[in-house]
């Protein structure tokens, strides 16, 4: 555990929601043996506490985990990094990666379903669902995210993977938008552009009701034209600051011409319009070096802007349009690689224009790519709280009543709807702090003790075909990973199976319902499941 401190203590702190009101938590001190032992009281008894701690404040003694468990620097620099397609055929542990990252974990049966299959082969079937137009449902944002979770557990998995990473990418939040309505509009929005057309999804976001809030898009008229969405439409969602080569993508005067093109757009109930009476048709505008009468077509002004955004090339050589670069190196550190090769997002980027700006084959790119089975990769992120969340319950094929998981995501610093900003979550080492790390502790025991009617699961499912103690372990690690600690952290978790004496059969019910759960929660709380 002090290991682990070390590693994910960067000062940096992170922000968690509780209740609406932002705030930020130090990281002076991240998973100490105190706070270990704090989280831990919720065990069923005290001796078990005891026990469960004891394995826990252990540090390998003068052994550290494999660079590979715990290693979060997966760049290719200084070696040759192969983004062609790999079509290797997928052994257990790369189909669990692959369903750890296009959703939100799998079972061992659809795991074991993948196992033999090659790399494209598998990435197709996460590629083939159905189009849904399909919304949250809620009176607020809690009901709305717990109906969302259900969704992430049960629908097609990387449908609600591209939702959630489109919440994050167009970060929207119900504490100024205030219309949990409008929120939900945008989540259907998401949903029916999951894998779909890039372009299309950004047209659609411009004239969006809770985009026209957030940003001030309402706002922004002929007498008092408003930067905020045009700003932001090219730092944050298509081009970023800077190219490839570090050459500027835009400029100021290119962010107030781009304002004045996108002047009118009004809300109308649920939907977006435009007000001719609002909108500045009375000069040219000069964008990006295009000069012309700009954003004249109402509502579907945003058209002749987003192809000048969209034409637009990145320097480094070989130029490739800027867009296709930014969104594919986005979608590569969020799924791949922490730092993508250029091989690999140049890959991806040509596969997104040769489409027409479809996000489907950039997937596709990504989840057949060597670099994406590296052995650093498949444990080179930390999880989003709603991953560190949700994983198990899929895993172990547990059932909940959904009712504290919006509560438990926030105590881990993520609350579905209320981004802390409008870059979204800033995600991986951000994640952990000593107060988040605590919450993880404690939801990994409420889930490993089965309490109350918040989590239900079959601990037989550890010991089938296991025969002596170790064997469960390795199930264990199996089942909710793979996950590959050193042999001193196995060997104490063996130890705390056998602790006071060992149990008169596998499948006794003290040892199923103690040990076996508690067994869960430690290795959820181990630092080799806060990654993946």
């Amino acid at each position: 555990m002090r290991y682990w401190a070390a590693r994910i203590s960067d000062g940096a702190g992170t922000r968690a929601h509780s209740r609406g009101t932002a705030k930020r938590i130090p990281t002076a001190s991240v998973c100490t043996e105190s706070a270990a032992t704090a989280a831990l009281t919720a065990s069923r008894t005290r001796g078990e506490t005891r026990r469960m701690t004891a394995v826990l404040a252990q540090s390998p003694p003068a052994e550290k985990p494999p660079a590979a468990s715990v290693h979060l620097d997966t760049s290719c620099r200084g070696m040759a990094c192969d983004a062609s397609p790999s079509m290797a055929i997928l052994d257990y542990e790369k189909a669990a990666h692959l369903y750890r990252r296009a959703g939100f974990g799998g079972t061992e049966a659809e795991i074991n379903a993948l196992v033999g299959m090659d790399a494209g082969a598998a990435a197709d079937r996460f590629l083939s669902f159905k189009t849904s137009k399909s919304s949250t449902q809620g009176r607020d944002a809690e009901s709305a995210a717990r109906t969302w979770l259900k969704r992430m557990l049960k629908k097609p998995p990387l449908q609600e993977k591209m939702t959630f990473f489109w919440h994050g990418h167009f970060a929207n939040s119900i504490e100024k938008v205030d219309d949990i309505k409008l929120m939900n509009v945008q989540n259907g929005l998401f949903r029916l552009f999951a894998t779909g057309n890039f372009k299309a999804l950004v047209r659609a976001v411009t004239k969006d009701p809770a985009m026209l809030i957030f940003l001030d898009g309402q706002e922004n008229e002929l007498t008092n034209p408003n930067e905020n969405y045009a700003r932001e439409l090219m730092e944050l969602f298509t081009l970023g600051i800077k190219d490839d080569a570090g050459a500027g993508n835009y400029t100021q005067s290119d962010v107030h011409q781009l304002a004045r093109a996108l002047t009118g757009y009004v809300i109308d109930g649920n939907k977006g319009a435009f007000d001719s009476s609002r909108h500045d048709d009375e000069a040219d505008k000069t964008f990006m070096g295009v000069t012309g009468n700009l954003g004249v077509e109402g509502v579907a002004s945003a058209d002749d802007v987003i192809e000048i955004i969209f034409g637009h090339l990145d320097t480094r050589a070989p130029a490739k349009p800027r867009v296709a670069r930014f969104l594919a190196r986005k979608l590569a550190r969020f799924f791949g690689p922490a730092e993508p090769s250029d091989a690999l997002v140049d890959t991806m980027a040509d596969a997104f224009t040769a489409s027409g700006w479809e996000v489907a084959p950039m997937l596709r790119a990504i989840f057949a790519a060597d670099e994406f089975y590296t052995a650093a990769n498949m444990a080179g992120t930390v999880k989003s709280p709603v991953e560190f969340v949700l994983q198990p319950l899929r895993m172990l094929q547990a059932k909940t009543n959904w009712r504290d998981l919006p509560f438990a995501l926030e105590s881990m610093g993520q609350t579905l709807f209320a981004p802390p900003n409008v870059a979204g979550w800033p995600g991986g080492l951000a994640w952990m702090s000593a107060g988040t790390l605590l919450a993880r502790y404690g939801y990994a025991r409420d889930l490993g003790a089965g309490r109350g009617r918040s989590f239900k699961f079959d601990p037989t499912l550890l010991v089938n075909g296991a025969s002596t103690t170790a064997d469960v372990v390795q199930r264990a690690l199996t089942l909710l990973g793979p996950l590959q600690p050193p042999a001193s952290v196995a060997n104490r978790l063996d130890a705390y199976l056998n602790d006071p004496a060992p149990p008169p059969a596998l499948d006794d019910f003290t040892f199923l319902d103690e040990k076996v759960r508690g067994l869960v929660a430690l290795v959820l709380e181990l630092p080799h499941f806060q990654v993946h």
